[in-house]
């Protein structure tokens, strides 16, 4: 896919526009995040619910906006629309890629704004601690559930 797509590139003349780069280690993860204008992320439609692009949240911390081309009812696409930090692109509908990509060229302050967004949306919701403690309070409540129907097994049976 990748060799395809840096033909592709080439083949239009626009690989000024683009930077092609090889998996990074952890300690250049956050530098090369924040190189890019703006991120592209695609999920199949038919995995949405089985996984989901954790490459999104590096990008978010790194205060970048995201195109995203995936199912618009999929998690990352809920995530991109409700907090307004990029875009998101149903797959095979290349003019809406070609569209949002120029509608960022031709708005910088947008642009921006929506990396700021997704930003905020880290600082908001998904920071370790925030996340730790929906954990806990999860857990806690799924003992409380397997305690009372424990208890309720044993009242029934007296």
């Amino acid at each position: 896919m990748t060799q395809s797509l840096q033909s592709e590139v080439e083949r239009r003349k626009l690989a000024e526009m683009f930077q092609f780069r090889p998996y990074q280690t952890a300690n250049k993860l956050a530098n090369s995040l924040a190189v890019p204008d703006v991120h592209w992320i695609s999920l199949l439609p038919a995995m949405e619910g089985l996984i989901v692009p954790s490459k999104f949240y590096g990008i978010a911390a790194a205060g970048r906006p995201t195109i995203a081309v995936t199912d618009p009812a999929g998690e990352i696409a809920e995530l991109v629309s409700r907090n307004q930090c990029g875009a998101v692109v149903t797959p095979g509908d290349g003019c809406a890629l070609a569209q949002a990509i120029r509608d960022f060229k031709a708005d910088r302050p947008r642009l921006e704004q929506m990396g700021r967004n997704a930003r905020a949306l880290l600082d908001r919701s998904l920071r370790k601690k925030i996340a730790l403690d929906h954990w806990e309070q999860l857990l806690q409540r799924a003992c409380t559930m397997e305690v009372k129907a424990w208890a309720d097994k044993i009242v029934h049976h007296l």
